[in-house]
């Protein structure tokens, strides 16, 4: 049986409600959440230490469910932290990458 090298976590904090799955097959972290039309989010893979590994920005074009997928073949095993922000509002999640 194979096993995600990304383990699973749900994130509801701050006003900014989120999924952090992990896809063994094409080894990505996919971030899942609900965008709310004319809003630009920042989503970003930030290690231990603090330094952002990747970031992506998303503008939401209306209300609907969105996945962002982060390449996550080249980490180092360890903790890293999933952030979502708005303008006004953020969220953040330990991801623990095997």
């Amino acid at each position: 049986m194979n096993y995600s090298p990304v383990m699973t976590a749900d994130c509801r904090n701050e006003n900014v409600d989120f999924a952090v799955k992990g896809n063994y097959s094409n080894n990505q972290v996919n971030v899942q959440f609900d965008a709310v039309a004319d809003k630009q989010y920042v989503i970003s893979l930030v290690d231990v230490s603090g330094k952002v590994i990747h970031t992506e920005m998303y503008v939401s074009g209306a209300d609907e469910s969105t996945e962002i997928s982060i390449p996550a073949k080249n980490l180092a095993s360890g903790v890293y932290l999933i952030r979502v922000e708005t303008e006004q509002t953020s969220g953040i999640q330990n991801v623990v990458i095997e």
